[in-house]
C-alpha cells in the first residue's frame, strides 16, 4: 500500500466530479497516473491494482476466529444483500443460469429463505453477480446491464466443492468493490468531508483504484459454480468432477457438460462472447 499517496489519490478523487470518476462512465485519468504511481510500466500498474483487491479481499479470512465460513443459504442471503439498497442496486445485478439461461437444476440445497437450523431442501441455484458501474440504465424501478463495450472479468469462486477459500474470497473482493463505490459516491456528495475513516477502512489509494475498477469494466462473479458441491463440501457433483467435464481433448462428445457447474461457466462465458460481438 503506498501510505505516502494517500493525499494525492485523495486529491484525484476530490476532482472527480470533474473528471466524472466514480459511479458514471469515467474519464481516463492518464494525465494523473504518473502523480499517482512512479512506475513507468502499466502491466505493473495493473498487477499492484490486482494484488490490492486481492489482499483486500483475503482480508477478513485472515482474522481467524473473527470470520465464520458461510454455507450455501448464507452465501445466496449474503449476495442477495450486496445486490439491495439504493447504491447496491444499481451496482450489482444478481441472476441464477437457471433463470437466464434456461439450465435444469441438479441436487437439492438448503432453502436460503428459512430461518431454521434445519431448513427444508430446495433445488440447487447457481448465482452469479454483476458488478458495473459504466453499463447499466435504469428503467423505472429497476435498473438492466447493457451491452457497452466494457472489458469483463470472470471471478470463480470454485469448481470442486469442498474447496471453501474461493467462493468466500470473491464474495468479499464483491464486497469491497461495491463498497469502494459507495464511499466515492459520498465523497462526491460531500466534498468538503476529508475524512471518509467512517466509510472506507483502508487508505485512499486503494479507494480510488477500486472504484475505478467498477466504473471501467463488468465483473463477472460466481462464488458458488458447483453449487451442490458447495452445499454438501464435497469436490464432485453427481460423481462427475465439473474441472474435468469441459470440452477439453474429451474421450467422446459425451463425456463433457455433463454438470451444471461446468454449463453455468460455460452460459456466462457465452453471453460475454455475445455482448463482445455485439460491441464491434
Amino acid at each position: 500500500m503506498h501510505r505516502g499517496g494517500s493525499q494525492r489519490s485523495w486529491n484525484i478523487v476530490k476532482r472527480s466530479q470533474e473528471s466524472q470518476i466514480s459511479l458514471g462512465w469515467p474519464t481516463e485519468p492518464t494525465h494523473r497516473l504518473s502523480s499517482l504511481h512512479p512506475t513507468p510500466s502499466s502491466s505493473l500498474m495493473r498487477m499492484h491494482h490486482v494484488f490490492v483487491l486481492l489482499l483486500l479481499s483475503l482480508y477478513p479470512l485472515a482474522l481467524g476466529s473473527k470470520y465464520k465460513y458461510k454455507n450455501y443459504p448464507e452465501m445466496v442471503n449474503a449476495m442477495t444483500e450486496l445486490s439491495a439498497g439504493p447504491t447496491n442496486s444499481k451496482l450489482n445485478t444478481l441472476k441464477t443460469t437457471q433463470v437466464e439461461f434456461g439450465l435444469p437444476t441438479v441436487g437439492t440445497c438448503p432453502d436460503p429463505a428459512s430461518s431454521s437450523t434445519s431448513s427444508p431442501k430446495v433445488k440447487c441455484l447457481n448465482y452469479y453477480m454483476t458488478l458495473t458501474s459504466g453499463g447499466y440504465e435504469e428503467q423505472g424501478n429497476k435498473v438492466k446491464i447493457t451491452n457497452d463495450p466494457l472489458p469483463e472479468v470472470f471471478f470463480s469462486g470454485e469448481v470442486h466443492g469442498n474447496e471453501q477459500v474461493g467462493p468466500h474470497a470473491v464474495l468479499e473482493a464483491a464486497r469491497i468493490l461495491l463498497l469502494a463505490s459507495e464511499c466515492v459516491q459520498l465523497r462526491r456528495e460531500n466534498p468538503q468531508q476529508e475524512d471518509a475513516s467512517e466509510c472506507w477502512p483502508y487508505d485512499d489509494y486503494s479507494l480510488f483504484w477500486l472504484s475505478r475498477l467498477v466504473a471501467t469494466r463488468r465483473s463477472v462473479i460466481s462464488p458458488m459454480s458447483n453449487a451442490m458441491g458447495f452445499s454438501d463440501i464435497v469436490r464432485v457433483e453427481n460423481r462427475i468432477d465439473p474441472n474435468r467435464d469441459f470440452a477439453y481433448d474429451p474421450k467422446s462428445p459425451n463425456t463433457c457438460m455433463q454438470t451444471i457447474a461446468a454449463r453455468h461457466i460455460n452460459e456466462i462465458f457465452r453471453s460475454v462472447s455475445e455482448r463482445s460481438e455485439l460491441a464491434k
